[in-house]
């Protein structure tokens, strides 16, 4: 009776496992293919959407923006001017801010608009609570070299003391 009851557990397990494995492809389905993007297929609605994002992305989290997010939005974009290949990388760029927003890849997607299509500047810093946590961390560093400079200058001379007796 004991087996029964432990292969009916493992039916249940292997079965939610399942189910989530299903779930978890149909939404990585889903996600390739509302932003599947390619040089060819850049429209200025998929820029738009990406610098909405963006904009969203800075308020929540309290990044400091150098720059206007309006006149960005009020700027013409003109994607005949641009080459294939800078097509794609400002294609590149908003895949990135789609599956894996970050001060980073926004920065980079702001930076591509600004030197390929002479948009306005605009770059994100991080808030001034994350800044004094990289400056903390930053200043640790430098104190941890330090005392490790200080630990070896103490082992050598009390290496030379007990050396000598």
């Amino acid at each position: 009776m004991k087996t029964v009851h432990n292969i009916n557990k493992f039916k249940t397990k292997t079965n939610t496992i399942m189910e989530n494995l299903n779930f978890k492809t149909t939404i990585n389905t889903m996600k390739k293919e509302t932003t599947v993007l390619s040089g060819n297929s850049l429209k200025k609605s998929d820029i738009m959407l990406a610098i909405e994002t963006i904009e969203q992305y800075a308020n929540e989290k309290g990044l400091i923006i150098n720059g206007s997010f309006e006149d960005l939005k009020n700027y013409a974009f003109d994607l005949s001017k641009l080459t294939l290949n800078q097509r794609k990388k400002i294609a590149k760029g908003i895949r990135r801010v789609h599956y894996k927003l970050n001060l980073k890849s926004a920065n980079i997607f702001l930076h591509n608009l600004y030197s390929k299509m002479g948009s306005p500047k605009i770059k994100l810093n991080p808030s001034t609570k994350e800044q004094a946590w990289i400056d903390s961390r930053k200043e640790y560093v430098e104190l941890r070299k330090k005392t490790e400079e200080a630990r070896l200058k103490y082992k050598k001379a009390k290496e030379e003391f007990f050396r000598k007796k």
